[in-house]
């Protein structure tokens, strides 16, 4: 594995080369590039998957040598261009360019791999498979051990990164709605904004858990009621499909009602497996109200969030995403050496 990371290592016998770990954009984008694509060609590898959007005019070249290529488009970067607080043009000709580079991508490289259906359409039919970022069946072994409750709190939760176009400043706006000291909202995830750390910190309803590991997630999750993802309305968020937002399935796979937002993907989603409840993300009356509803029904509660586990156990888990990845290994592995034609 090729990527930013503090040192090198083998972590379960995956040997990690790392590239410096930096926010510079000039650094992170090109010198990063550089580097990674002397890593690359020193691995000679029998198959070159590519995750990040800055590595495809590399993947391309690598492909055009002989080598097998695959890209992972795991954001519909297109869309989350629009809402970079950049100029109007310089969006449009960057989005403009990756539409471009996805094009020569789609007919230059042995397979394309996204994390939703939203673009699946576009690609040519053989070179494009949908796998979702579904969380594994191993996250629910902690709910084995739930610890028992002994007060009557109602416990909201939202894991992920935590910032305004999360959602974060309408769930504070619905807690003060709704004014009740047994009411407390869990967060866990990374927060870049100081000033709305110190305000988190502060907040005398919020229990900030920090950066947790990803073991520990499922036994936060245990001890909680209600999952929250309250995307806010713009062009990066506003064609999720459900598929590509694993904390949906980690609240799923521990039984949780989820609250999320009202986007017509989500909601058809959520309603269709009947785990939880669609609102406005910009509500915060719509939220509060959402949150009193749940806490005053379990059985309503208990209903949405069985239906979630089942639908996670059945259907929704990492285990039956990872056959369809090996199975593109499978088939690229397979395929010809020979140099590919745009």
């Amino acid at each position: 594995m090729i990527g930013q990371s503090d040192d090198a290592r083998v972590d379960a016998s995956i040997e990690v080369f790392p590239l410096p770990v930096s926010k510079n954009h000039y650094k992170r984008y090109v010198l990063n590039c550089l580097r990674a694509a002397i890593l690359l060609l020193r691995a000679k590898a029998d198959v070159y998957h590519l995750h990040d959007p800055e590595l495809l005019p590399l993947g391309i070249l690598l492909r055009l040598i002989g080598k097998r290529v695959i890209f992972d488009s795991h954001e519909q970067y297109c869309e989350k261009m629009k809402s970079k607080a950049l100029p109007k043009a310089i969006k449009s000709m960057v989005s403009s360019l990756w539409s471009l580079l996805e094009y020569i991508a789609a007919r230059t490289l042995n397979h394309m791999i996204m994390a939703d259906s939203y673009k699946f359409e576009r690609f040519p039919k053989g070179k494009a498979t949908v796998i979702a970022n579904y969380a594994p069946l191993r996250i629910i072994e902690c709910a084995k051990n739930k610890c028992s409750r002994n007060d009557s709190h109602f416990r909201i939760v939202y894991i992920g990164g935590i910032s305004s176009d999360r959602g974060i400043e309408k769930t504070y706006e619905a807690l003060t709605l709704l004014v009740d000291d047994e009411i407390e909202l869990h967060l866990a995830g990374p927060i870049s904004d100081e000033e709305l750390r110190g305000r988190i910190e502060n907040h005398k309803g919020v229990i900030y858990h920090g950066f947790l590991p990803w073991e520990e997630i499922g036994a936060l999750l245990s001890k909680c009621d209600l999952g929250l993802i309250l995307l806010q309305p713009i062009a990066a968020y506003l064609y999720y499909t459900g598929e590509n937002i694993v904390k949906l399935y980690e609240y799923m796979a521990l039984g949780l009602p989820v609250l999320l937002s009202n986007f017509p993907r989500l909601k058809a989603f959520i309603e269709s497996l009947d785990c939880g409840i669609a609102v406005d993300p910009t509500s915060p009356r719509a939220i509060a109200d959402a949150i009193k509803y749940l806490r005053d029904n379990p059985d309503v509660r208990k209903r949405m969030g069985e239906n979630g586990r089942r639908a996670f156990l059945e259907r929704f888990n990492w285990e039956i995403e990872e056959k369809k990845l090996l199975k593109v290994y499978e088939t690229v592995l397979k395929g010809s050496k020979q140099k590919a034609v745009p």
